[in-house]
């Protein structure tokens, strides 16, 4: 078994979240939605605090890590959330706002 690992920074629209620590987001980027784990603690813990509201059509940019696995059976792609470096508000308001 082989992987790669890469880090870069991308944008991500949020489609649905997950306030469970270890279970998956799902993220959209320019083409297509992702699952993905968010790992970086501060930005959980300042959701958590209600520091951070999150709400449809707002984005992230994060800094990702991606795992490429490469085995007997293909690549498999793990996406995981270590830093989120800046959180945009949708400008769409709800019309709770």
């Amino acid at each position: 078994m082989e992987w790669i690992t890469r880090f870069y920074t991308q944008i991500f629209g949020i489609v649905s979240v997950s306030f469970d620590k270890d279970d998956e987001w799902v993220l959209v980027d320019g083409r297509g939605s992702i699952n993905i784990v968010i790992k970086d603690e501060e930005f959980l813990q300042g959701i958590e605090n209600k520091e951070i509201e999150l709400r449809k059509g707002d984005r992230l940019v994060c800094e990702v890590e991606l795992i490429e696995d490469l085995n007997n059976i293909g690549i498999i792609l793990s996406y995981s959330i270590v830093k989120v470096k800046e959180h945009k508000r949708s400008l769409k308001r709800s019309p709770k706002d």
